[in-house]
């Protein structure tokens, strides 16, 4: 779990760096390059021809951004290595759409044996996507995700929802269906609960995921 959550780390530092660059050229009335920070974005500023303050201050974000993501690398090399020496549950969580070898050696870190999970309430609740209730009087009413859980896993699951829905039909169906009485925001939620409960069922029982929707 160090790796996984050293990698998330790092990022969510870089991007703050970016951010950081950002908000201090909007401050000087320059205007962002480009939609994405990259590496291309950093040679432009560097061409800029800037006051001497603010160029030290961006070359200071800009050398801090470049360590990051040196840092992202060294960990992602890392994470793929496990993947390597865990071929089986890496090769069950790449087929799931949306998965790929970096998020899914994240997800097998932080949820470790899923038959720990007694049902799919038990993970749902340590994920942190189980809605919240209000009783009043006889009814119950479920309201958005408590946020209890592990915030790293459930964004990661969040993420991977939305790369699903466009890889897997059935998915957007789903999504589409519960967006137009629910939202948007509660649908990515109900299909990300949907994944990681099949993702366990999966890795319980040691088949790829087109093995298992196809079984259901």
């Amino acid at each position: 779990r160090a790796i996984s959550r050293g990698r998330t780390q790092a990022v969510a530092r870089r991007v703050c760096l970016s951010n950081q660059v950002k908000g201090l050229l909007h401050y000087h009335g320059i205007a962002f390059p480009d939609v994405r920070f990259s590496e291309k974005t950093c040679l432009w500023l560097e061409k800029q021809t800037l006051s001497s303050d603010l160029q030290f201050a961006l070359t200071e974000l800009i050398s801090a951004w470049r360590e990051e993501t040196q840092r992202i690398k060294r960990f992602t090399r890392e994470l793929k290595r496990q993947a390597e020496q865990d071929p089986e549950r890496s090769a069950i969580l790449t087929s799931v759409p949306g998965i790929g070898i970096v998020s899914g050696r994240i997800i097998a870190n932080e949820l470790g044996d899923m038959k720990q999970f007694s049902n799919e309430g038990r993970l749902f609740s340590y994920v942190g996507l189980t809605p919240s209730e209000y009783s009043s009087g006889e009814e119950i009413r479920r309201g958005h995700i408590d946020r209890r859980g592990k915030p790293q896993l459930r964004a990661i699951l969040i993420e991977i929802a939305w790369r699903a829905i466009e890889k897997d039909r059935s998915l957007q169906e789903i999504y589409q269906r519960i967006r137009l009485t629910r939202g948007g925001n509660r649908a990515i939620v109900a299909i990300a609960r949907r994944l990681v409960g099949r993702i366990r069922h999966c890795l319980i029982h040691q088949h790829l995921w087109k093995d298992q929707v196809s079984a259901v």
